[in-house]
């Protein structure tokens, strides 16, 4: 596995957080840098959440800020020097308003070679190898389907996973991805939260190989919370708890050129260590064995990050 830092055995991965961010932009940011005013103000800010979650037990951390959406690699490797954590960043594109125009121009392939590039040589040239595929779209129209096309191709060529920005697309997303080549143990679908009762697109997920990643823990005005946590459970009674996977998607952000923001939806205390001190506690009190809370948390992060050339 590739991290900012230079490669890593899988076997040293320890707990993975698979959606989170490093500092990035509200907008699109042609040159992927935070704008340098920004920047030394968000510095001090970042290390000290980085050791806080490395002391609670997180060890791997997934950056999932695609292109021109701040990805700024050398500012993160500077905020990360001092951290024990793996930092693992992603290429692939954000939904279609904050994409550059470029990517709007370049066919599917030419869109394809380059992940694949970020993938196998590096990051523009930075030499940081990508580690995963990040795609976003509501529902599916031509632009999406060109990058969600690109992402399955440039999986397909490399073995890099895919996971996704899909809220109430879930199983449209992956059907989506399914159809265009990409298999489906390789799909991730990010922000998998928002369920009906019956919990319907989830299951169906799961029950076609892929897998989900659940993220709006603690935000009950974007998902009642029972609902959620119901979710969970009953898919890990079902015995699909080798498909599911838990993250925070915390962010500092440059939301303009005027603030910054903390992508923390109101919640006190909602940084990446949440998962430690407010969720994993939740899940023990309804039942969730040690067993599965590690199977999600580490083997199934390995399996993301492990990449399975063909």
């Amino acid at each position: 596995v590739y991290t900012l830092s230079g490669p890593v055995d899988t076997d040293e991965l320890g707990v993975v957080l698979p959606h989170e961010h490093l500092p990035l932009t509200g907008f699109v940011s042609e040159d992927d840098r935070i704008p340098a005013g920004f920047a030394e103000e968000i510095r001090p800010w970042v290390p000290p959440l980085l050791d806080e979650l490395y002391e609670y037990g997180g060890r791997t951390l997934v950056e999932l800020t695609p292109i021109a959406c701040g990805r700024d690699i050398r500012f993160w490797q500077e905020l990360a020097k001092d951290s024990k954590l793996h930092i693992v960043p992603c290429t692939g594109f954000y939904l279609q308003d904050r994409q550059p125009e470029w990517a709007k121009e370049q066919s599917a392939d030419e869109l394809a070679q380059r992940f694949v590039r970020e993938i196998e040589v590096g990051i523009g040239d930075t030499r940081v190898r990508a580690g995963i595929i990040k795609i976003a779209a509501d529902h599916l129209k031509g632009q999406d389907r060109k990058v969600f096309r690109a992402a399955a191709q440039a999986s397909l060529q490399t073995g890099a996973a895919i996971t996704t920005h899909s809220c109430h697309t879930v199983r449209e997303h992956f059907d989506f991805l399914v159809s265009a080549g990409a298999e489906p143990e390789r799909i991730y679908i990010g922000h998998a939260d928002y369920c009906d009762e019956q919990y319907s697109e989830q299951r169906y997920v799961c029950e076609n190989g892929g897998h989900l990643i659940f993220t709006t823990w603690g935000i009950q005005h974007l998902m009642d919370q029972n609902l959620l946590y119901a979710c969970l459970t009953t898919l890990i009674q079902e015995g699909y708890v080798k498909h599911l996977l838990m993250s925070i998607d915390f962010a500092i952000r440059v939301c303009n050129m005027m603030e910054i923001g903390w992508m923390n939806y109101n919640v006190p205390g909602r940084t990446y260590s949440y998962l430690f001190r407010e969720v994993i506690p939740r899940l023990r009190e309804l039942g969730v064995s040690e067993a599965d809370i590690e199977t999600m948390t580490v083997e199934n992060g390995r399996k993301m990050l492990t990449i399975l050339k063909r």
